[in-house]
């Protein structure tokens, strides 16, 4: 079984795996040859010279710590996979806040591609979780799709995702919309099912039996080889049957991102700089997080973290770093842009 290397060897902003073959200790083949860079899915590379001032005085910060246990090298490892556009989003991150308070890897839930195998080589994510996983992902979605369906009023997270988006469709969208709820809710559904719902919905919309390929695949995924390709073709489908102009419909889905990366946030850099949070709410026209739900992600974030100690403040500004610059490849402006005090602890 793979093995992390022993700490004293792995530079910060990194990690090594080893593994046994015939006899011989070597790095595990995996990224880079069984060296993984904890942060690409901030800078999109393992070269240190793409890292920013605010992930050098993290790597500074982590130099001062005594030596990690392999425990709290997993909790740092499992952040290093964290996409905003995962399924579990923005529930991955209350995942990892639990995992920081506790110093240990209590949830490893699969939150993201850009991980790139780490703990699946390490045995701690396995491929019958990650079925499970996704299944679970789809069947919660077949769920979300029919309460916005009925009108109900959304609770969690991922029904306030969907409810938006299917409320502004048309009737003859929303009849398809319930043919996807069904195609969900056998767990395991196949590319094919999306591509066929979305040449269903051409032809009706547009007159035209021509096939559309769709992008059905999120930024550096392959297409069915990971439990995110459920979200990320439910949500391609979703653009496609909504009856709206694509770029409009995009943007309720980054939108829903936005927010619950500014809320998570606001309160982690409370925390971190015991200030009180910057509640940008009463300025913003919130769609989907709120004044009153913002205040409660920042008190369950407090309670989660516990009593600061210096491991816990590095791992927290690990996270409040990743948030902030998760995707930002794509050069979006977004909402945290405009909210520079709620990240004003990485200055």
């Amino acid at each position: 079984m793979p093995s992390l290397m022993a700490y004293l060897y792995v530079p910060p902003g990194f990690e090594m795996v080893l593994s046994e073959e015939d006899g011989a200790i070597m790095l595990s083949p995996g990224s880079g040859g069984g060296c993984w860079g904890l942060w690409f899915n901030v800078s999109l590379s393992d070269d240190p010279a793409s890292w920013d001032d605010e992930i050098l005085r993290l790597n500074r910060l982590q130099v001062t710590l005594p030596p990690l246990s392999d425990d709290q090298r997993l909790v740092r490892s499992h952040m290093a996979e964290l996409c905003k556009y995962h399924p579990l989003f923005p529930g991955s991150v209350e995942k990892i806040i639990g995992n920081v308070g506790a110093g240990k890897p209590l949830d490893a839930s699969y939150v993201g591609c850009e991980g790139r195998g780490l703990l699946r080589t390490l045995g701690v994510q396995t491929e019958k979780q990650q079925a499970e996983q996704g299944r679970s992902v789809a069947l919660n979605t077949s769920r979300a799709l029919r309460k916005a369906l009925r009108g109900d009023k959304p609770v969690s997270s991922l029904e306030r995702k969907y409810y938006l988006l299917v409320k502004r469709m048309d009737s003859g969208s929303r009849g398809t919309v319930s043919w996807l709820a069904d195609v969900l809710a056998r767990g395991e559904p196949e590319t094919k099912s999306f591509r066929e719902l979305c040449s269903v919905h051409d032809r009706r919309a547009y007159k035209d039996a021509r096939p559309m390929e769709r992008p059905l695949h999120c930024f550096r995924c392959e297409q069915g080889s990971g439990p995110c390709c459920f979200s990320q073709q439910t949500d391609a489908t979703l653009l496609c049957l909504s009856g709206m102009e694509a770029r409009e419909a995009g943007k309720l889905f980054r939108r829903f991102s936005e927010e619950y990366v500014l809320a998570y946030c606001d309160a982690l850099n409370s925390w971190l700089a015991d200030l009180p949070t910057v509640n940008p709410w009463t300025d913003i026209e919130a769609l989907y997080v709120g004044e009153e739900e913002a205040q409660a992600i920042a008190e369950k974030t407090a309670e989660a973290l516990g009593e600061k100690t210096p491991l816990k403040v590095w791992l927290a500004g690990c996270l409040l770093k990743t948030l902030k610059s998760n995707q930002r490849w794509h050069c979006n402006e977004e909402l945290l842009d405009d909210v520079p005090g709620a990240v004003s602890w990485l200055e």
